[in-house]
C-alpha cells in the first residue's frame, strides 16, 4: 500500500471588521434622533414621562412666550444634540456647547446632576430597548455582508 497525501490550497478575501464606520454613525444618528423625539414627547429613554413642570417655571415660561415643556425654551439645546465622529469606527451623541449658559452643561445637569432646589432630573440622552435592538440588528447585518463579501476565491486540491 502506498502512501498518498491530499493538499487543499483556498485563497479567500480577509474579513474585516474593523471598518464599521457606516453602521457606527448610523447608529449614533438614531440615538441623537431619538434623544430630541424625547424632549419633543417629555419621555425617557426607558419611556417614563418627565417629571412636571413646578408652577413658578410654568408661570416664568408663560411671561418669557416659551413653550410649557420641560427642556425647551428656545430650542437652542434640542437643536445641539448630535452624533460625531471620535475616532475610526468610534462615535459619540452629546450637546455642542452653544449659548449661554452653554448647552452642553445644561445637558448634563438636567440629565444627571438634577435642576432646581429639589435636584429635579429629565433625562433624555441614552439608549432605550428599540434602539439596542436596531444596533444589533444592523451590526449583525453588517457581519453578515462582510462574511459575503469575503467569498472563496480559489479552490483546488492536490492528489500527490
Amino acid at each position: 500500500m502506498g502512501d498518498f497525501k491530499f493538499t487543499i490550497d483556498v485563497t479567500y478575501n480577509q474579513i474585516d471588521l474593523s471598518q464599521a464606520d457606516v453602521p457606527m454613525k448610523q447608529i449614533a444618528d438614531k440615538i441623537a434622533v431619538e434623544a430630541q423625539r424625547n424632549i419633543r414627547t417629555q419621555t425617557t429613554p426607558e419611556g417614563h414621562t418627565f417629571q412636571a413642570l413646578a408652577q413658578s417655571t410654568i408661570r416664568k415660561k408663560k411671561r418669557l412666550n416659551q413653550p410649557l415643556k420641560a427642556l425647551i425654551a428656545k430650542g437652542i439645546m434640542y437643536r445641539a444634540i448630535h452624533a460625531y465622529r471620535v475616532n475610526k469606527g468610534v462615535y459619540a451623541v452629546g450637546v455642542i456647547p452653544r449659548g449661554v449658559p452653554q448647552r452642553d452643561l445644561l445637558a448634563l445637569i438636567h440629565q444627571e446632576v438634577g435642576a432646581g432646589e429639589t435636584r429635579v432630573t429629565r433625562p433624555f440622552l441614552g439608549i432605550s430597548k428599540k434602539i439596542e435592538e436596531y444596533a444589533y440588528h444592523r451590526m449583525e447585518r453588517w457581519i453578515k455582508e462582510r462574511f459575503e463579501k469575503a467569498s472563496i476565491k480559489r479552490f483546488s486540491i492536490k492528489l500527490t
